[in-house]
């Protein structure tokens, strides 16, 4: 009979144990994630190292990575509510805002836009768009690198005095590469190292500068999902911040990470890209607010860019877009 009652005793104190592990697990939310590319990206470290560390499984956070085939499908995906979260090209951003889609930009992963010029120094030397007069540079019409390079010229009234050539997005560097052009547009973090690989020299005119920042890619979320889910929403951004903090701080480490997620990626390069990018995720937003932060100053001048490019059209209030009340601060 005493062995009956301790039994009893120890199975009664093992299912109150297990009971609150039950109401734990329970407790965890599943999230996913719309990711603009169809194949894991250099820019997406931070999330990668959150994941890998267990930064969103502390938050009670479990991530389905969605992988999609542009910007254009992460946002529709993530207005339609495939997916409680987002991550796309800022410009694609704004386009949701013109069509009233239900989705809110809550952090700027990418502070500065990553596009640019990629001039070949055996041309001359350039250090600013002014130096572009009487130039070749190859784009295509067909992405926003386009828009942004004739705001660029515009801005610095250049417009007439460079030649701008339209092509299919995948041959933009190689007439600069065939003695063809002078230069062409591309990222920071890709094309430019790629032309660098080949044994060409050359100087990064970015399109975001100190005095016209343009920020990068952006994160968002469902706007019904974030209204009942904000704190969700701000476990998932802290443990984000947290991500790319650490991963920015170890690059070394950091591309170990990235080979194993993307073996795909070019092992020689792949340090100078991440470095390039982890530069990309600060700005003198963050010193003074912190991780992610934006302001209307960097959105209405992409959103200037897209207007003068006719690719938007004017009179939309950027302040609708976003919002900076779910970002960890400093």
């Amino acid at each position: 009979m005493n062995w009956f009652r301790i039994s009893a005793s120890i199975a009664g104190l093992a299912l109150a144990m297990l009971q609150p592990v039950q109401a734990a697990a329970a407790e965890v939310e599943k999230v996913n994630i719309s990711m603009h590319f169809n194949v894991p990206q250099l820019s997406w470290y931070g999330l990668y190292w959150a994941q890998e560390h267990g930064y969103y499984k502390d938050a009670g956070i479990e991530i389905g990575f969605q992988y999609l085939r542009g910007s254009p499908l992460a946002l529709q995906a993530t207005a339609a509510g495939q997916s409680e979260l987002g991550i796309a090209a800022a410009d694609t951003a704004l386009s949701g805002l013109a069509q009233n889609l239900p989705v809110t930009v809550v952090a700027n992963h990418l502070q500065k836009d990553s596009t640019g010029v990629i001039f070949n120094k055996a041309k001359g030397e350039v250090s600013s768009f002014k130096d572009l007069a009487g130039k070749t540079v190859v784009t295509s019409d067909t992405t926003t690198l386009a828009t942004l390079l004739r705001a660029a010229l515009k801005r610095n009234g250049v417009t007439d005095s460079v030649k701008v050539l339209s092509v299919d997005p995948q041959a933009v560097c190689t007439l600069m590469l065939t003695d063809q052009a002078d230069a062409c547009t591309g990222f920071a973090f890709a094309q430019t190292l790629q032309v660098k690989a080949k044994g060409v020299d050359v100087t990064f005119l970015p399109f975001s500068t100190p005095d016209f920042p343009i920020l990068g890619h952006v994160i968002f979320a469902n706007s019904d999902y974030l209204a009942k889910h904000g704190e969700t929403v701000k476990k998932f951004l802290a443990a984000t911040a947290r991500g790319y903090a650490e991963a920015s701080a170890d690059i070394p480490a950091t591309v170990e990470m990235m080979a194993k997620i993307d073996p795909t990626q070019p092992r020689a390069t792949l340090g100078e890209a991440i470095g390039i990018i982890a530069g990309l995720t600060v700005s003198t937003r963050t010193e003074a607010h912190g991780w992610g932060w934006m302001d209307n100053e960097a959105w209405n001048n992409l959103y200037a860019g897209l207007t003068e490019g006719n690719v938007l059209k004017p009179g939309l209030d950027v302040s609708k877009l976003y919002t900076n009340d779910y970002l960890p601060g400093k």
